[in-house]
C-alpha cells in the first residue's frame, strides 16, 4: 500500500500528465450536464436514471476521445483521474449542484444563486474555454463531442427545454 492511500481514499499515479490536465476541467463541465438529469427529476418529479446514465457514459467518452486527440493515454480517461473524479463531482460536488438548479432555473439565475452562496462553478467557464480548444487544438473531434456543445447550448440559455438539448446529445439515435 502506498503512503498516499486510505481506506477511503486513493491516489493513482501517472505520468499522463496531458490526460490528467484534460480530465481535470473536463469533469466539471459534465458534472453540470450529470446534475441537470437530478434537476430534471427534482423538477418533474420523474426519475431519470436512462438520462443520467447516458450522461455519464457520453461524458467518459468525449472526455476520452479529447484526451486521445491531444496523445493522452486512454487509460488515464478510464481511471480515477476521470471517471472517479467525474462520479463524486457528478453526486456531490458544486458543479452538480449547479446542474440540478438548470433543471428548473435559468443559467444566469442558478448562477447568481451559487454565487450568493459563495460556491464557485468551475464548469461554466471551462465549457466554454473547452470548446474553444477543442476548435483550435482538436477540430476533427468537434462533432464527436456533442455533450460539450450541449452543456454550452444550455448554458447559453437555449430557448429549447433542457432536457432535449441533454438529450439529443447522449442518448442513442434511431
Amino acid at each position: 500500500m502506498h503512503a498516499q492511500h486510505t481506506e477511503n481514499y486513493a491516489i493513482d499515479a501517472t505520468d499522463d500528465e496531458v490526460g490528467v490536465e484534460i480530465c481535470a476541467p473536463m469533469k466539471n463541465v459534465y458534472a453540470i450536464a450529470l446534475g441537470i438529469a437530478d434537476g430534471l427529476e427534482e423538477a418533474t418529479g420523474v426519475p431519470h436514471h436512462n438520462l443520467k446514465a447516458a450522461t455519464f457514459t457520453q461524458a467518459v467518452k468525449e472526455i476520452s476521445l479529447l484526451g486521445a486527440a491531444q496523445g493522452a493515454a486512454e487509460q488515464t480517461a478510464f481511471g480515477l483521474p476521470n471517471v472517479g473524479d467525474l462520479e463524486v463531482t457528478g453526486l456531490s460536488g458544486r458543479n452538480k449542484v449547479y446542474g440540478v438548479s438548470l433543471g428548473g432555473q435559468k443559467p444566469d439565475e442558478a448562477l447568481a444563486e451559487m454565487e450568493r452562496l459563495e460556491q464557485t462553478v468551475e464548469g461554466v467557464s471551462a465549457a466554454g474555454l473547452a470548446q474553444g480548444f477543442v476548435r483550435q487544438h482538436a477540430p476533427d473531434t468537434v462533432e464527436k463531442l456533442p455533450l460539450l456543445s450541449a452543456v454550452n447550448e444550455v448554458l447559453a440559455g437555449t430557448d429549447k427545454s433542457v432536457q432535449e438539448v441533454i438529450a439529443k446529445a447522449v442518448l442513442p439515435r434511431p
